[in-house]
């Protein structure tokens, strides 16, 4: 029998590379058939509690009825969930009566969150928010897998920040190192794994800034709201019932509302401090030893992981309020290109802390200590604006009360106090709100500073400035004054210097990104 020759009609086509096989779906951890009855439960619990007090009378079958039916939809819940991982995205297929399928590019992925809490903690389970810095069809910014093994999320984790150094159809398992013996017989040497680099780890003393952020006001506000509507559903009046009305008959109305006021700043200060610990306990900031993702630890109930690339990474803020620069302290945040929607496009990797602990991981995360450098202020043209605004929103109410005296409306004294408390005040803000304008170049970054009642304090890479955007009011056209705005894909998707001189605005916009304003200018 002879072979084939060469170009026989017997000969194959030459062979290709092997199919990629289909990646199965797969479920979530079996622990979650505890978890999401719970969660259905809970998420039901005022058809409960309805329930319970309106079907007291027909028997218990609506009672049972009421709990059985939300553990069979977490039951449910868990079946119908699956998810798989391919060579380029992420699917995921979720609903019982209306399926529907999700999926991230590989390649899209922007940061991911590893949150565990309190129940998933016990069970040994985390939830992991994956974000590719779009807005999914259902409004969701990327997704959720909630309900993976600890090990198994910071495995998907790593895949998906790193996964630009993998090896293409390389194996999935972990690669034996060779014996120190060159003896193939020999046990393997384990890979030694190198800690992360710690860039900042959490002092329980930086809690007594707590108290002089916003954080605190809300949640009293929130109790004082909450309870107050409490006690009027339940038909309660304290005040008649405790005999209160009779013994405050006599008393002012001044001392009241000062006692209240310093029962509201004891609340603010006290939830403003188990706020801070309860979020931010254990806060911890790590940088791998190949420089490739920053990881940020928190949480006292709930335990939080946020892993966001280096390269996404276009600058760093400074949140300065001015209760915390009054005590000098400040938070950072990282600004993300691409970030998330619901983030801001920013990603905390301070809390606050004192300003020298803030401006040390702002300099970790810049590469430069480009936020201590001094800014170029704006000239007396903006000094003027910044008084006149300040003054003006003073006056404005002091006027007010004027006239009210004049025709008898009201006595005479709101109107002085008014005048010596508020006029000084305002003169005092505008100098304080033009001395924190001003703006310089640093190390290839844009860094802006503005802001007296929420300060900021802003660096951002020029390389993610894409493109510029001159404003002038009226009123800054007659000072000679604009409002250059960098529009980029980090952070707040712009970046504004304030009342900048117009001139100056140009020059600067063209030092920042060389050649992008060449053809305007040209013209």
């Amino acid at each position: 029998m002879t072979e084939p020759g060469p170009g026989s009609p017997f000969e194959g086509p030459p062979a290709g590379p092997p199919p990629v096989p289909e990646q199965p779906w797969r479920r979530l951890d079996t622990k979650m058939l505890l978890v999401h009855p719970v969660q259905q439960v809970l998420r039901f619990l005022p058809v409960l509690v309805g329930l319970v007090v309106v079907g007291g009378s027909r028997g218990t079958w609506w009672q049972v009825a009421g709990v059985v039916v939300p553990i069979l939809l977490g039951v449910a819940t868990y079946f119908s969930t699956r998810f798989r991982i391919t060579p380029d995205q992420l699917e995921l297929r979720r609903g019982l009566v209306q399926r529907t399928t999700l999926s991230a590019r590989l390649d899209r992925v922007r940061s991911v969150e590893v949150t565990a809490p309190v129940i998933h903690r016990l069970l040994g389970l985390t939830q992991v928010r994956i974000s590719t810095g779009s807005a999914s069809v259902t409004g969701d910014d990327g997704f959720a897998l909630d309900g993976l093994a600890a090990s198994e999320a910071r495995e998907l984790r790593a895949l998906l920040l790193h996964r630009s150094e993998a090896v293409p159809d390389a194996p999935t398992g972990p690669l034996p190192v060779p014996s120190p013996t060159g003896d193939p017989a020999a046990s393997p040497v384990p890979p030694v794994v190198e800690p992360d680099e710690v860039l900042l780890r959490f002092d329980p003393r930086w809690a007594r800034f707590a108290p002089l952020t916003a954080s605190g006001a809300v949640i009293a506000s929130a109790v004082v709201a909450i309870g107050s509507q409490g006690i009027d559903a339940l038909g309660i009046d304290p005040v008649s019932d405790l005999g209160l009305d009779e013994r405050l008959g006599d008393v002012r109305v001044l001392p009241l509302v000062g006692v209240g006021l310093l029962v509201f700043l004891v609340l603010t200060a006290v939830s403003g401090v188990l706020g801070y610990l309860v979020t931010n306990w254990g806060f911890t900031l790590t940088r791998d030893r190949q420089g490739r993702s920053l990881q940020v630890r928190r949480g006292l109930t709930t335990t939080s992981e946020t892993s966001v690339e280096i390269a996404r990474v276009r600058g760093a803020r400074l949140t300065e309020p001015i209760g915390l620069r009054l005590t000098g302290a400040a938070g950072t945040e990282a600004l993300l290109a691409g970030g998330s929607v619901l983030s801001g496009g920013t990603a905390t990797v301070a809390p606050a802390a004192p300003r020298e602990v803030a401006l040390a991981t702002a300099a970790r995360v810049l590469g430069h200590r480009g936020l201590e450098s001094p800014l170029r202020p704006h000239g007396p043209a903006a000094r003027r604006r910044r008084l006149l605004r300040a003054v003006v929103g003073a006056a404005a109410p002091t006027a007010a009360l004027v006239v009210a005296a004049a025709l008898d409306r009201l006595p005479w004294w709101p109107a002085v106090t008014a005048a010596v408390v508020l006029l000084p005040l305002g003169v005092a803000l505008g100098a304080d709100r033009y001395r924190r304008l001003g703006h310089a170049l640093v190390e290839d970054h844009l860094v802006v500073r503005w802001g007296t009642v929420s300060g900021r304090h802003v660096a951002l890479h020029t390389g993610g400035i894409i493109g510029w955007n001159l404003q002038q009011t009226w009123f800054q056209r007659r000072a000679g004054l604009a409002t250059l705005v960098a529009t980029t894909a980090a952070g707040g998707q712009s970046l504004e210097v304030v009342d900048v001189p117009a001139d100056l605005a140009v020059a600067l916009a063209d030092a920042a990104t060389p050649g992008l304003l060449t053809p305007f200018l040209a013209a």
